[in-house]
């Protein structure tokens, strides 16, 4: 991916997408944690301690709206401990599970199968009669396991060594992440082994854990992005409440949805996992609602980074970043609407004209989210003058999941999303 130089080209370098590769990071990263947190304490360098510091026993929880940049930030910090020697992994749940029925038995799998894969890429010794008891556990009938044209009972009951044995029996292991992502009843059957079972899945697991650790002389590190993308958004409580999460023997990092912070059941968790909130980019002060331009500037580099200046007109973007709100994924999709605007006009710059029909875009879709007009509308100018949570916990949720409100700075107040708060005070 390159930066920008002409209007066609900004379709695709502002794909919403999280950075990801180590080039397109060094080219397009930009530092936004004092604009989230109003300081500089950082919830990322957090993360960082937590889970590099010997015997912390913390599980954190990392909280943010969708199209905060989340996924960027883990991306990066997973490079800060790859530098570090740490092995790590990054569950894309989006990918890797069924988000509408995805348990903590899934988790668990994905937790054994991700250390599986990095003793595999490690080359690290592990016992073939200990590999294929765990293949047994999980897959219960392996009669129909094939290695190297034998019968993986047959190999194990003469001691025949195979070489790359594990990398050549990990398919089937890849075979039941995909059974319980898309098969149902097999999927059930898999989860209620894990279920009775439970203490075994975990010795597979610390196994793995304790293997990983005597060669590597570094404990493994799992990161489970987009998890906070469950459907409905509530089943991340029962998720979590399954306390056998928050008590990984390595360090584990799991992403939760920053609407269920303001949950009754929220208060269960607590003891149980540290919770880092990720905070929208301020682009207005909770004071006066005037501009915030440390906010309003930093993403303007974070633009800058990938598109030339002169493929905007200044007045333009700067409605554009105050108007989404301080979410990037909210910017980047109206800078894609804007560009195509711009290109089918034939122009080389995106101007207003452009900008006000990819706002109004987003508000169209914005607003259907938008229930019982009278009644949320005297919610949302509520949170909008006080810049705080109203006490009717099943609104506020809702207004959270639809990102109608967002949520800033380490002190954690709230205002409604720009777009909102034109339409309501303009009907």
């Amino acid at each position: 991916m390159e930066k920008a130089t002409q209007i066609k080209a900004i379709i695709q370098v502002f794909d919403k997408r999280a950075l990801k590769e180590k080039k397109d990071i060094d080219k397009f990263y930009h530092d936004t944690i004092k604009e989230r947190m109003g300081n500089n304490d950082s919830p990322i360098d957090d993360l960082f301690e937590i889970c590099t510091t010997a015997d912390n026993q913390s599980v954190p929880l990392l909280m943010g709206h969708r199209g905060c940049g989340k996924s960027t930030e883990l991306n990066k910090l997973k490079l800060r401990f790859e530098e570090e020697g740490f092995p790590v992994v990054i569950i894309d749940c989006n990918l890797e599970t069924d988000l509408f029925n995805v348990n903590h038995f899934d988790i668990l799998y994905l937790l054994f199968f991700s250390l599986l894969n990095i003793a595999e890429k490690n080359n690290i010794s592990l016992d073939s009669k200990w590999v294929v008891e765990a293949l047994q556990y999980f897959k219960s009938d392996i009669s129909d396991v094939i290695i190297d044209d034998k019968n993986i009972k047959d190999v194990i009951g003469a001691g025949i060594n195979i070489p790359d044995f594990l990398k050549k029996i990990l398919p089937f292991f890849v075979d039941i992440k995909t059974e319980l992502q898309y098969n149902f009843s097999n999927s059930t059957v898999i989860k209620t082994k894990i279920e009775r079972e439970t203490k075994k899945c975990l010795g597979f697991i610390n196994e793995l854990r304790d293997r990983i650790l005597f060669k590597l002389g570094k404990k493994p590190i799992i990161i489970f992005e987009d998890l906070d993308k469950i459907i409905p958004a509530e089943r991340a409580l029962d998720i979590f409440s399954y306390y056998v999460l928050g008590q990984m023997q390595f360090p584990v990092i799991y992403t939760f949805p920053i609407s269920l912070s303001y949950t009754e059941r929220f208060v269960d968790l607590e003891g149980i996992y540290e919770f880092l909130p990720l905070p929208m980019i301020k682009v207005k002060n909770r004071e006066d609602n005037s501009i915030c331009i440390a906010g309003v500037e930093s993403l303007k580099e974070i633009v800058f980074k990938r598109a030339e200046k002169k493929l905007f007109d200044e007045n333009a973007l700067q409605e554009l970043i105050v108007k989404t709100g301080g979410s990037i994924r909210d910017l980047f999709l109206c800078i894609i609407q804007s560009a195509k605007q711009a290109r089918n006009r034939g122009s080389e710059k995106i101007e207003q004209q452009d900008v006000t029909i990819a706002l109004n875009g987003l508000k169209a879709d914005m607003t259907r989210r938008l229930e019982s007009k009278d009644e949320n509308y005297e919610k949302l100018l509520s949170i909008h003058k006080n810049k705080t949570k109203i006490e009717d916990r099943e609104s506020m949720l809702k207004f959270l999941r639809a990102h109608l409100v967002l949520e800033y700075n380490s002190e954690r107040w709230c205002d409604v999303h720009p777009l909102i708060l034109d339409f309501i005070t303009n009907e």
